[in-house]
């Protein structure tokens, strides 16, 4: 009945008792005591244990460490694309009335910093109307002076016209591919969404708060991103693709598309343009308008009303 076995002791588990630092103890029925007759080996038995309990520590600080950054990057991913993509679907849903009333006071706020040129936006608001182009929003076009060729769309059915830009042009079609493309902005609430987008984060905020015209205030004061608002490269196409659908409708060139992007293009090469900077990869646009079958086939037709009303534009008299 003297047989000797092998006992299995976990240093984790041992625990030293008042007798001193040589004696320890192990849990279990019935409680196992084990005195250690050599001081090196009681000292290298708590040694393990001291080592046992840090590596313990570090695992826990690893596993805080790995949830806590994990929380942040889910925070982090949350707030530079689940907001954003909530803001947009939340900017579609906005009835188009609240859009243009948040549109004219967009407008009214950034009024007072413009320098218009009055002739010319009686003559560009001519010319589209004479394009004709059916919207449930009034189009109201303002031509500015600025020495920075530009053109932007605001929310409500706004559209601002650097009279740089305008310069530039050459022909009508130009124009018409110009107004075309800043219309779709609008017709498509682009220009809503992305600015949801943009601030999103506080947006967000006042829905969830239940005070949607708090929105409105937080657009106004954010007015200063409007003239460099930036899409996806899907809302780009989109917009160029209707854009050239809208002038082909009109029996008007759509090689403006081609002749408008290369002349933008420049500005890359030169004083880049803030138009050049919120509407990017011109080389990849002005292949696609190119290559639509549409636009290769197409005949287009002479119109003299664009054309005297563009010379009018370009004399600015």
């Amino acid at each position: 009945g003297d047989k000797e076995a092998t006992v299995n002791w976990n240093y984790r588990q041992m625990a030293p008792t008042k007798a001193g630092a040589a004696t320890f103890t192990y849990p279990g029925y019935p409680l196992q005591t084990l005195l250690v007759l050599q001081p090196e080996v009681a000292q290298d038995i708590q040694a393990k244990k001291e080592a046992q309990v840090r590596n313990k520590t570090r695992r826990r600080i690893a596993r805080v460490f790995t949830f806590f950054s994990a929380f942040v990057l889910a925070v982090m991913m949350v707030y530079a694309f689940v907001l954003p993509w909530v803001a947009g679907l939340i900017a579609g849903s906005i009835p188009v009335a609240y859009e243009k009333t948040m549109g004219q006071q967009l407008y009214a706020s950034v009024k007072n910093s413009f320098e218009v040129d009055e002739k010319r936006t009686a003559y560009v608001n001519a010319f589209f109307d004479e394009m004709k182009v059916p919207s449930a929003y009034n189009i109201h076009i303002t031509v500015v002076k600025n020495e920075v060729p530009n053109a932007y769309a605001m929310p409500g059915g706004y559209i601002v016209v650097h009279d740089k830009l305008l310069d530039g042009l050459s022909t009508y079609p130009e124009l018409a591919a110009l107004l075309s493309h800043e219309f779709i902005h609008i017709e498509n609430r682009h220009s809503l969404r992305s600015m949801f987008s943009r601030m999103s984060n506080y947006i967000f905020l006042s829905l969830i708060l239940g005070d949607i015209g708090t929105v409105t205030a937080i657009a106004v004061s954010h007015t200063h991103h409007l003239k460099n608002l930036s899409y996806s490269r899907n809302l780009e196409r989109e917009a160029d693709e209707e854009g050239v659908a809208l002038l082909q409708e009109r029996h008007i060139d759509c090689g403006g598309f081609v002749r408008l992007f290369q002349l933008l293009q420049k500005e890359v090469d030169e004083e880049p343009s803030e138009w050049v900077s919120s509407h990017p990869n011109l080389k990849k646009r002005i292949r696609n308008i190119e290559e639509t079958k549409a636009c290769r086939q197409q005949t287009p037709a002479h119109n003299e009303t664009l054309l005297s009303l563009f010379n009018q534009i370009q004399k600015g008299d």
